[in-house]
């Protein structure tokens, strides 16, 4: 069974209902003020499932450096196995992909079983847990869930010596998808030495060369 929900930015005029649905689902809730202040919060993305006048629950999401952090989701005792809570965390994840997040993170109880099982069906995966993190009352375990968009970066690197040139391309910094060394060593040695005639003007050919073939456009892509 699913019901009819709305979703849009959290505003003030849901306030109160979200700092009741705080008290009703947390035992160390946000306060009203608390909630209040995030609106402003530059760094904030919250969200508000409504149904009719009712708010049938909330998301907090925090995005920092390209990082995106859930720090709340919480849904009314009348709304709860609608359907609500998957769609505010779909709705995360909408701004996740938006904004070209590199992954989104929660934590969870490791006794509330039902949520680990949403979020794993949402694509989250369990990579740990925070000793201590909850308290009142206090559990062991703090499990930490986490889905990941990789945003892939690809860098083009050229190194030039006097008889040698070098390019690889390296993906995240630390794949490295396609790596060619030119070497000069053979035409410098009828010289007895490098001849800055000659690397001069090998550099560039070999670079020409280089860009026309379709290993580094492959990886370029």
């Amino acid at each position: 069974m699913s019901v009819k929900i709305i979703i849009e930015p959290l505003a003030e005029r849901h306030l109160a209902q979200a700092a009741q649905l705080e008290r009703e689902c947390f035992s160390d809730p946000w306060s009203l003020e608390g909630l209040r202040a995030e609106l402003t919060n530059p760094n904030a993305r919250f969200l508000a499932a409504v149904s009719g006048e009712a708010m049938a629950g909330y998301l907090g999401l925090h995005a920092v450096c390209g990082e995106g952090y859930i720090a709340n989701l919480a849904v009314a005792p009348a709304f709860r196995r609608q359907g609500v809570a998957r769609a505010l965390l779909r709705a995360g994840a909408e701004i996740a992909e938006k904004e070209k997040l590199e992954f989104l993170s929660l934590e969870v109880r490791t006794s509330n079983l039902p949520a680990r099982r949403l979020y794993e069906s949402e694509g989250y995966v369990h990579i740990g847990a925070r000793p201590g993190f909850y308290t009142n009352p206090r559990e062991d375990g703090g499990d930490l869930y986490q889905t990941v968009w990789r945003i892939v970066m690809r860098i083009l690197a050229i190194e030039s010596s006097c008889d040698e040139t070098a390019a690889a391309v390296v993906e995240d910094g630390r794949n490295v998808l396609s790596s060619v060394v030119a070497s000069q060593v053979e035409e410098h040695k009828l010289y007895g030495g490098v001849v800055p005639e000659i690397a001069s003007a090998g550099t560039p050919k070999r670079l020409w060369e280089w860009f026309r073939r379709p290993w580094i456009k492959r990886a370029l892509r």
